[in-house]
């Protein structure tokens, strides 16, 4: 038998008991030539009274123990439960929409690896059109990051393999919570194309990805892993502007000349 059934079971028959004292005292005081000790009596019942009152809070206690730890067990079910948060998106469309809010919405910092090396869009291709549109909502983004009192910085990194990227550039030289560094088109290593927002989501961002591999993760692991892979990258990476400075004008006529030749 379980503590807390034994527990009931006493409780229950203090209880009984109590009551059966109480019925024959109240039928032997209607005979006088019974003498009842009522001292002795009120003590008893008195004492019985406390032991149920003991047993009654001592379950309580016992059921206290048993919602705690249900609770702490639900806890830790959920804490299990709480994984890896995807979400994938069909085009780069979406991928650019979300990717503009996000930055809009965040309230630290921003990483922006915008290196991976692609086709130059063509003046009829409506891929061009697409990047102008996205640079353009991405920029407003900026802006109401840049305006943010709380926000600490957005850093990104360049490869510059078409004259639009430098305009873009060149765009946001104006925010002062803004810095950027770039790596010369020829650099061959391979690379990936991501945002990362507030150290807790990565985006990941490109035309050339595949279906399934447009997504965004929230994972704090996940994305440690992926600022630490920025944070190398900044480090090699040339300085063009760094935050709350201006950018430096011959750096930015360097790239306007190996652009030019493109």
């Amino acid at each position: 038998m379980g503590k807390e059934k034994t527990i009931k079971m006493w409780d229950t028959i203090i209880l009984v008991a109590t009551a059966i004292i109480c019925v024959i005292i109240m039928i032997l005081g209607f005979f006088d030539s019974i003498k009842i000790n009522y001292a002795f009596v009120s003590c008893t019942l008195l004492g019985a009274i406390a032991i149920h009152f003991v047993l009654s809070i001592y379950g309580n206690f016992g059921q206290k123990e048993i919602e705690t730890k249900i609770e702490t067990s639900t806890k830790k079910i959920i804490d299990s439960l709480v994984g890896v948060e995807k979400q994938t998106f069909a085009s780069m469309n979406e991928v650019d929409e979300y990717v503009a809010r996000r930055i809009k919405e965040a309230t630290q910092k921003v990483y922006d690896l915008n290196w991976l090396v692609s086709k130059k869009p063509s003046n009829r291709d409506v891929e061009k059109d697409r990047i102008e549109k996205f640079h353009e909502n991405l920029n407003k983004g900026i802006t109401h990051f840049n305006k943010n009192k709380n926000t600490l910085f957005y850093r990104e990194i360049f490869v510059f393999h078409y004259r639009l990227k430098v305009e873009v550039m060149k765009k946001r030289l104006q925010f002062e919570k803004y810095s950027c560094k770039y790596y010369h088109k020829d650099n061959k290593f391979p690379k990936i194309q991501f945002v990362i927002i507030d150290d807790e989501e990565v985006i990941f961002i490109s035309s050339l990805y595949k279906n399934g591999q447009l997504c965004a993760v929230k994972d704090k692991v996940i994305v440690e892993l992926f600022v630490k892979y920025f944070d190398a990258s900044w480090e090699n990476a040339i300085p063009i502007k760094e935050e709350y400075e201006t950018a430096k004008p011959e750096v930015i006529a360097e790239i306007e000349q190996i652009t030019s030749m493109y």
